[in-house]
């Protein structure tokens, strides 16, 4: 079972990496006219963990469609100053919101009338698995970015979504430095630690290479990264213009979704596998199925919310959701908590049944995702990757972005890095390729990727190295 979790994984990263590129950030020049930030919250108090205040800044960017925005959050622990500032990148399909509010807890806590015993489960459960919450409840002043994906409608279609074929690194990385440059502004900081969840690992190593100088005191990768160079998924190289044909041209495929809608021609195949599995007696495990595979998706997350233990279906049609059983228990699945967690158990991102999570911290996470994704960054990370003499400014290199991967060894900055069972399969084993000497690596193959963030034992395996790693550095 745990061979195939792990191989299930590994074909989700391939498939993501050769279908869906990596943002591959491009260093460009950014007008100050564009530098207008907007506050949206002004220092409210979160309702399950009152000490820590909450604010957020919106900010419009190129070419200033309404989804071409950016936003930034702070949480930070009122009176006091604060020890350290840190910034976080979440990872794909998650945002700053996600990862800072606590609104998702406290809507579903009302929508089953909680109890006190209750109440204090989850608040629990928030001030001790979630990272920011964690390091800003210790004095930290943390921050976080929404990025582009944040603002997406959830009623696109695919054919809508050709817009993110721009959405690369040039994108991702100019975003950044302008959230990481007012963060700055805020905390009155020269410089401040970097970490980055899953994609956000990539995003941070690479803004990493081109700004460590200037911005940062130190590097966290949370199952973000080995610590040095990527490794190249394919022995050959896969050009770019290549890789966009495929993508955009034959498979009408422009950017993830959540809710499983892949363009007309993955929608046509994916219903075929479990009768081609049953047919030849092999698994094929693919990405992108560890998607709710929902029509509505808007209107099941909102329900999810409400109704968090009724049995799963479609407010819509009133059909029961897909999957309607667990393989694990053997048991009809009985409400949209054990759905949505049991969907990340079957893609290979938790270990939730050998312990290592709970259904409850892996539903509000997963009901919250963005609903898209952009293919371009994946894209060019991929073809980025296994093009000969990546690592380095050798070969030919005639992109409108940064090399980044070859300039990760230039870093000077220390480094602390958590790597699961997802991460060795996609970024290798814990090797730190950077400059400096002052690096640290966890490695838990018994951790799956969502477990890092909302595991049973991430307070002490995760949370609290990281605590007292950034307390000793700073």
């Amino acid at each position: 079972m745990k061979f195939k979790r792990t191989l299930a994984t590994m074909m989700v990263v391939i498939f993501a990496a050769s279908i869906v590129r990596f943002p591959i950030l491009s260093i460009g020049t950014i007008s100050e006219s564009d530098d207008e930030w907007s506050m949206v919250i002004d220092g409210e108090s979160l309702e399950l963990l009152p000490e820590l205040e909450e604010y957020s800044w919106v900010l419009d960017r190129p070419p200033y469609n309404p989804y071409d925005k950016i936003g930034l959050h702070r949480l930070v622990k009122s009176g006091g100053e604060p020890v350290g500032v840190i910034f976080i990148f979440s990872g794909t399909w998650s945002s700053g919101e996600q990862i800072v509010s606590d609104d998702v807890y406290c809507k579903a806590l009302k929508a089953i009338d909680a109890g006190e015993d209750k109440i204090e489960e989850t608040r629990n459960k928030v001030e001790t698995r979630s990272i920011t919450h964690y390091l800003a409840l210790r004095g930290f002043d943390v921050y976080t970015m929404d990025y582009r994906t944040h603002f997406v409608p959830n009623t696109y279609t695919q054919n809508e979504l050709k817009f993110m074929k721009s959405w690369g690194w040039k994108m991702y990385m100019e975003d950044a430095e302008l959230a990481i440059d007012k963060a700055k502004e805020i905390s009155g900081a020269d410089k401040l630690f970097l970490g980055g969840e899953s994609f956000g690992g990539i995003l941070a190593m690479n803004y990493a290479s081109v700004h460590w100088e200037e911005d940062l005191e130190g590097i966290v990768l949370l199952d973000g990264g080995s610590g040095g160079k990527p490794e190249s998924l394919l022995p050959i190289p896969l050009p770019l213009a290549l890789l966009k044909v495929i993508v955009y041209t034959v498979l009408r495929f422009y950017a993830m979704d959540v809710a499983g809608d892949n363009g007309p021609v993955l929608n046509f195949i994916f219903p075929l596998l479990p009768k081609l599995e049953e047919a030849t007696g092999i698994e094929i495990s693919i990405p992108l199925l560890n998607t709710y595979r929902v029509s509505h998706y808007s209107e099941v997350a909102e329900y999810a919310l409400a109704h968090p233990f009724d049995p799963p279906i479609d407010p819509v049609t009133g059909k029961p959701l897909e999957p309607q059983y667990n393989d694990v228990t053997g048991e009809p699945i009985a409400n949209y908590l054990e759905w949505a967690a049991y969907i990340q158990y079957e893609s290979g991102t938790t270990n939730l049944y050998e312990g290592y999570n709970d259904e409850e911290a892996l539903a509000f996470v997963a009901i919250t995702f963005d609903r898209y994704w952009p293919l371009q960054a994946y894209l060019e990370y991929f073809s980025d990757t296994t093009r000969i003499g990546y690592e380095s400014d050798s070969g030919k290199w005639n992109k409108d972005y940064y090399n980044f991967y070859a300039h990760y060894k230039e870093i000077d900055v220390p480094l602390i890095a958590f790597v699961s069972d997802f991460g060795l399969g996609f970024f290798g084993e814990y090797d730190p390729g950077i400059a400096n000497q002052d690096v640290t690596g966890y490695t838990y193959p018994d951790f799956n990727h969502l477990d890092v963030y909302t595991g049973t034992y991430n307070p002490e395996m995760i949370n609290e190295p990281t605590y007292q790693w950034l307390i000793d550095h700073l």
